[in-house]
């Protein structure tokens, strides 16, 4: 019945229902792939994973060959790479981040930083629904006010995409991969995409002209290779050379942020000071290797001391310069002293504890010194001394009310039960150590006066 009136039906008719079959059909086959709780197919999540790994081993591959190919005696001291970093206020459901802030730093092992480049972005403002998240986020890390608060960002961003590639650009006018963390590469991407993309509304994110690779991976190439150079062991693992980046020692280092964050305590969060942290980091570990001069603010931070080693013997400027601590360093006066005349004294601490210094001359002369064991022990056997008096006389006089008790009771009942008499006072087998010396009347328990023994 239904095939004889589709078969009357005008083929204007019909094709409201063939529309609907259409659509059925696709959605049977959707039906048919396993699907997230966001209604992505696992076939999809498969495919982008592949498609991010070959991205991965191509950029592990390249790395190796840009610092495999190099001369370790020429090109690769003078070689140029760049490190970026970015701050973002938030990102949003579709994957784009909002930019603030971006830092861009050129080096080479052998002339350390070079130039840098560092601007505050403005994004234009925050979509509706994100402006709590966008101050949230800022609070706790760069403290870059948000829109539409003023702080001196770049709206321009053309401008900026222009200065970058100027920047980068070489003169073969080819631009080099620029090297970042690995939490921050996805952020460095799709910020420098959103730049291109106001120049070419049609660009779509695989035509991204900037290719952002893992600094960590440079680290552990270029130590590898500094380090054959010399003779010397890289590093071992890859995850080492990630958890010394990581570290992030010179953190709160002054004098390598931003004017905007040198003024502030975010400067751990600074774009221009992560990117000169990191590359410090790396040439400290690769000029080593190589026996290059380190120059400040170009190898290292001038106002850090993590990475000055002083050149000195610790035990020759301890014993030439005065100690910082009162007690020690009377003993090291005392040693001085003691070589100059050949003197030597089996004491770990100075006899004299009120001048806690040894002179030359009463060591020369033969003088007897009293030592604070031999002042304790001296006030230990007076006090015992008398102790024993008091105990002597305690003991007499119990012994005396007890026998005129025991004449008092057989006087009166004749003669004594044996439950009721009196056992004389005992002194128990075992005593403390303190009431040891009250019963002991031989001298010898108590320690002597100590005296040093000068040769």
């Amino acid at each position: 019945m239904a095939a004889a009136r589709s078969d009357r039906m005008q083929p204007r008719e019909r094709c409201m229902y063939e529309v609907e079959a259409q659509k059925e059909k696709e959605r049977n086959l959707f039906l048919q792939n396993k699907c997230t709780t966001q209604g992505k197919s696992y076939a999809q999540i498969r495919r982008e994973m592949s498609e991010a790994i070959e991205r991965e081993n191509k950029m592990v591959e390249e790395i190796e060959f840009t610092v495999r190919s190099l001369d370790r005696s020429s090109s690769l001291l003078s070689y140029k790479f760049y490190v970026i970093h970015v701050n973002y206020y938030c990102r949003l459901e579709n994957g784009t981040f909002l930019p603030c802030e971006l830092g861009l730093v050129e080096f080479s092992l052998l002339d350390g930083i070079t130039k840098t480049y560092h601007t505050l972005i403005n994004p234009g403002g925050i979509p509706m629904g994100y402006n709590y998240q966008a101050k949230k986020y800022s609070e706790d890390t760069h403290s870059i006010p948000v829109p539409p608060d003023e702080f001196g960002g770049e709206s321009n961003h053309p401008k900026i995409l222009e200065k970058v590639k100027q920047f980068v650009m070489g003169e073969k006018g080819l631009v080099p991969p620029l090297y970042t963390a690995l939490n921050t590469i996805e952020p460095v991407k799709n910020i420098l995409w959103r730049f291109q993309k106001f120049v070419d509304p049609g660009l779509t994110p695989d035509e991204n002209m900037f290719a952002v690779y893992s600094l960590p991976k440079l680290f552990y190439e270029l130590s590898i290779a500094s380090a054959s150079s010399s003779g010397a062991g890289g590093f071992r693992y890859y995850s080492l050379a990630e958890r010394e980046l990581e570290k992030d020692v010179l953190s709160f280092t002054k004098g390598i942020s931003c004017n905007f964050h040198e003024k502030t305590d975010a400067l751990p969060y600074c774009s221009l000071s992560c990117a000169r942290r990191w590359i410090f980091v790396i040439l400290k570990h690769c000029c080593k290797n190589l026996e290059i001069k380190m120059l400040p603010d170009r190898h290292y931070a001038r106002n850090s001391s993590q990475f000055q080693r002083p050149d000195f013997k610790r035990k020759e400027a301890f014993l030439n310069s005065p100690c910082d601590y009162p007690f020690l360093g009377d003993e090291v006066h005392c040693d001085k002293e003691l070589k100059s005349t050949g003197n030597k004294v089996h004491s770990m601490f100075t006899p004299d504890v009120k001048s806690k210094t040894l002179s030359t001359s009463q060591v020369s002369s033969g003088d007897t010194f009293t030592s604070h064991a031999g002042e304790q022990s001296a006030k230990l056997s007076s006090t015992c001394k008398e102790e024993r008096e008091q105990s002597s006389m305690i003991a007499s006089t119990s012994t005396n009310i007890s026998s005129a008790k025991n004449s008092t009771n057989a006087d009166a009942r004749g003669t004594v039960p044996k439950e009721e008499r009196l056992t004389p006072l005992r002194r128990p087998k075992s005593l403390p150590v303190a009431l040891t010396v009250m019963y002991e009347s031989d001298s010898s328990l108590i320690q002597p006066e100590l005296t040093p023994e000068v040769p």
